[in-house]
């Protein structure tokens, strides 16, 4: 519902006017966020503000008048004047709800005309540490190794917005009025209440999207009106080099292994295994021979050391490693 239309349900519903299905509506939107209960608050004190003045005695003195005036029956006074405050509470709520929605608008333009400034907050990780975030709508963030997210103190009314460099996974608290918003590098998801996983780290071949539950919609930075909706066990995947964009079935263990220190590789290429053993144990290697970045790798790691994976990827990737200070240099095994 938009502005309006709430504003009007509230008003229907102070003067009881609405019906069943109505009043659910209305439990139902108030239920969504401290927000709007507050909001739905701030119109009851104004309405019943308005209805404190009804002068009752008033109404009985020109009563009692006109009735010695023209010598009609007490029912028959009765009857019509109750008609006529019938009327008269009907026009007046009317004009009230009218009113209010223009007093209502009022200070919803004062205040975006005149938008606060936006206090933002920046967590970054450093290599081999991961951080868990709530965020002020009970949004759980679970931030990668080497990753940062910036994001507002306090949400704006309309939209929940992140932005994130690296990886983190997302369990987004549900909020229909809200939207929850995620901005990589070339793409934003937009979600409800969800829980998904983002790789977006800089320099990477491709960015991917993937949904663990729940529904998303990703859309690129150049065509913000065409999303690409995603269901549980989808994974949008987005090639830099080429510019497009690829929906596929992805390994949940292979996505969000980071968490618990897992290692898992599910037909990998070895360029992106490399990645992958960089994050999670903080070192730098170097690819020398690109010709064999695309050799693809199947194993698993439980918090294993580093130099037993070295020692698969010797094994069953067809390499040999070379160390000079902190780095590690992979170079083809020209034998195998």
């Amino acid at each position: 519902m938009d502005d309006q239309e709430i504003y009007l349900l509230i008003t229907r519903y102070l003067a009881q006017q609405t019906t069943w299905d109505e009043n659910e509506k209305l439990a139902d939107w108030i239920a969504l966020s401290k927000e709007n209960e507050s909001e739905f608050q701030q119109v009851k004190t104004i309405w019943l503000a308005g209805t404190e003045d009804s002068d009752e005695q008033s109404a009985l003195k020109a009563l009692h008048k006109t009735k010695k005036k023209y010598d009609i029956s007490e029912a028959e006074t009765y009857q019509e004047e109750k008609l006529k405050q019938n009327r008269l509470w009907y026009y007046w709520g009317a004009s009230a709800a009218a009113v209010l929605l223009c007093v209502l608008y009022f200070f919803k333009y004062q205040s975006d005309v005149q938008p606060q400034e936006v206090v933002y907050i920046e967590k970054t990780t450093l290599p081999r540490q991961k951080l868990k975030l709530t965020l002020v709508d009970s949004t759980v963030v679970y931030l990668a190794p080497e990753s940062k997210l910036r994001y507002p103190a306090t949400f704006a009314a309309g939209k929940r917005q992140v932005f994130l460099e690296g990886e983190a996974f997302f369990e987004v608290k549900r909020d229909t009025s809200r939207p929850f918003l995620v901005t990589t590098e070339l793409l934003t998801t937009k979600v409800l209440g969800t829980s998904f996983n983002i790789n977006a780290f800089p320099g990477s071949p491709d960015i991917r999207i993937s949904l663990f539950s729940g529904k998303v919609e990703v859309s690129k930075e150049n065509e913000p009106k065409h999303a690409y909706a995603l269901h549980p066990g989808q994974q949008l995947l987005y090639d830099r080099g080429e510019g497009r964009i690829y929906r596929q079935d992805f390994d949940q263990t292979v996505v969000n292994g980071w968490m618990t220190n897992k290692l898992v590789f599910r037909n990998t290429k070895l360029e992106e295994a490399i990645r992958k053993i960089e994050i999670l144990y903080g070192v730098k290697i170097v690819l020398s021979d690109k010709n064999i970045a695309g050799r693809q790798l199947w194993a698993s790691f439980d918090n294993e050391p580093l130099d037993k994976v070295l020692d698969y990827l010797k094994m069953a990737g067809g390499v040999n490693f070379r160390k000079e200070e902190d780095v590690i240099y992979i170079i083809s095994n020209k034998a195998m």
